[in-house]
C-alpha cells in the first residue's frame, strides 16, 4: 500500500470511528456527518459532526495542521453555531486556547493525549492571559569578551550603507533587503559565523555560504573571503539576481517606508513576542500619530489562520503592556490596532480567504483592526491601498 493510500486509510478510519467516538466522550450527540458551507469544501484533515444545533470538529493526531488552521477551518465551517472542537494534545496550549476567549463564538475546546480521552481547556480571558509570560525581551545577543575576535567585521558591517542590523537576543544579524547575509552567534566554547546566503532552494551558479566555528581571532584571509561574500549577497539582492524571500524584501520595505501604514516612526522588526505556546516574533511593532501601538502582521497572499496569528499577538501586547512600556517606552493607554498588510500575489482573486472574513466576523468591537494590500511596482518599490478600521477588503 502507498505511503498516500496509508494516509487515506487513516483519515477515512478517524473521519468514521475515531472522531465521533471523540466527540461522544464529551457529550455530543453525534446524527450525522456535518453538510460543509456554501461554495466550500471541508479539509480531509478535519471530521466535521453535528448534533442537530451544534457543531463538533476533530483534528486527527499527526496531521499537518496547526491549532490555529483547524481553528479557522472550524469556525468558518461551524457558520455561527455553537462549536465543540477536538483537537490533540498540545503542551503548553497552542493559539486555539489563546484565541477562543476573544472570540464572539460559543466555542468549547477539548484535547486529547495518547489515552485518546478528551480534557477540556479553560478559555476564559483569564487563563489564555495567565499562561503568557508577563515579559518583554528585546536585547540584542552579546558576544561578550569575544567580541574583540571579530571587531573588524562588525565595523565594516555596522558601516556599510546597505546593511541592515537584525540581531535578536540569540543572534547577531545583519540584513540586505530583508536577506540575512552575515549571523554570529556566541558558543560554548567560541563564536560561530555564517556569511553570505544559506538559500532555501539551491541550485547551480549560487555561491555556498560560508559557516565556521571560530575558536580565537578572525584570521585576515577569513575576513576578506567572508566580506567578498557579503558584497556579492548584497550585489545579487540589489540587482534581482537574488529574488528569493519576498515577504521578508517586502518588511524591510515597510520598515523603511513606515508612513505607508500609518505610522509616525520607524517601527520594530520582528519584535520578540510569544504565539502558539512559544516565543515568536510580530512582523512590525510601531505606533501611529495619536501614539498608538500598531501590532502589523504582512503576509504574502491570504493564510487561513492570518486573523488568529495577528489576535493573537494583540492578546500578547494586552498581558504585557506595562513591561512594553518600561522596555520600550510604548503608551499602551490605548487600545492597540491590529494591521493585515496582505502582499498580492494573485489579482485576479479575492485578497481573503473565507477563512479570514469568517473570523473577522467574530471579532468582538473592542479589538480594531485594518487592511492594507500591496502590490509591487518595481524590484524593490510597492504601491499600499490601506482601508478603513473595520472594513474588509
Amino acid at each position: 500500500m502507498s505511503e498516500m493510500s496509508d494516509a487515506g486509510a487513516a483519515r477515512e478510519h478517524f473521519r468514521a470511528t475515531v472522531a465521533p467516538d471523540l466527540l461522544r466522550k464529551v457529550g455530543f450527540l453525534v446524527q450525522g456527518e456535518m453538510a460543509p458551507v456554501p461554495g466550500g469544501d471541508h479539509s480531509k484533515r478535519l471530521a466535521f459532526y453535528t448534533d442537530g444545533r451544534r457543531a463538533g470538529i476533530a483534528l486527527r493526531a499527526g496531521e499537518d495542521m496547526t491549532h490555529s488552521v483547524a481553528l479557522a477551518h472550524a469556525v468558518h465551517h461551524s457558520d455561527g453555531r455553537p462549536l465543540v472542537l477536538v483537537l490533540p494534545e498540545k503542551a503548553p496550549h497552542g493559539s486555539a486556547a489563546q484565541c477562543i476567549p476573544w472570540l464572539s463564538q460559543e466555542i468549547a475546546l477539548w484535547e486529547y493525549g495518547k489515552d485518546v480521552v478528551p480534557k477540556q481547556v479553560k478559555t476564559t480571558r483569564k487563563d489564555a492571559l495567565g499562561r503568557i509570560p508577563d515579559e518583554v525581551v528585546y536585547a540584542a545577543h552579546d558576544l561578550g569578551d569575544r567580541t574583540p575576535w571579530v571587531t573588524t567585521l562588525l565595523d565594516w558591517v555596522s558601516s556599510h550603507p546597505e546593511l541592515e542590523d537584525a540581531s535578536r537576543q540569540s543572534v547577531k544579524a545583519w540584513h540586505v533587503e530583508g536577506r540575512s547575509v552575515l549571523r554570529i552567534n556566541r558558543t560554548e566554547c567560541g563564536l560561530w559565523l555564517s556569511a553570505g546566503v544559506n538559500y532555501s532552494k539551491p541550485r547551480p551558479g549560487k555561491t555556498s555560504p560560508f559557516a565556521t566555528e571560530l575558536k580565537g581571532p578572525l584570521s585576515p584571509d577569513d575576513y576578506a573571503f567572508v566580506t567578498s561574500l557579503i558584497e556579492k549577497a548584497i550585489k545579487d539582492r540589489l540587482d534581482g539576481t537574488d529574488d528569493e524571500n519576498e515577504e521578508h524584501r517586502f518588511q524591510a520595505w515597510l520598515t523603511r517606508n513606515f508612513g505607508e501604514v500609518g505610522l509616525a516612526t520607524r517601527p520594530w522588526r520582528e519584535f520578540p513576542s510569544h504565539r502558539n505556546g512559544s516565543r515568536s516574533y510580530i512582523d512590525l511593532l510601531g505606533v501611529d500619530a495619536a501614539n498608538r501601538l500598531r501590532v502589523i502582521e504582512t503576509k504574502l497572499g491570504d493564510a487561513d489562520d492570518l486573523i488568529l496569528q495577528g489576535l493573537e499577538y494583540w492578546i500578547w501586547t494586552r498581558r504585557c503592556a506595562d513591561a512594553l512600556a518600561d522596555k520600550v517606552g510604548f503608551d499602551l493607554k490605548k487600545t492597540p490596532c491590529i494591521d493585515y498588510v496582505i502582499l498580492r500575489d494573485e489579482l485576479s482573486r479575492s485578497p481573503l480567504r473565507a477563512y479570514s472574513r469568517s473570523l473577522l466576523g467574530r471579532l468582538p468591537e473592542d479589538i480594531a483592526w485594518r487592511f492594507h494590500l500591496a502590490t509591487r511596482k518595481g524590484r524593490n518599490s510597492y504601491h499600499v491601498t490601506s482601508y478603513p478600521e473595520g472594513v474588509i477588503p
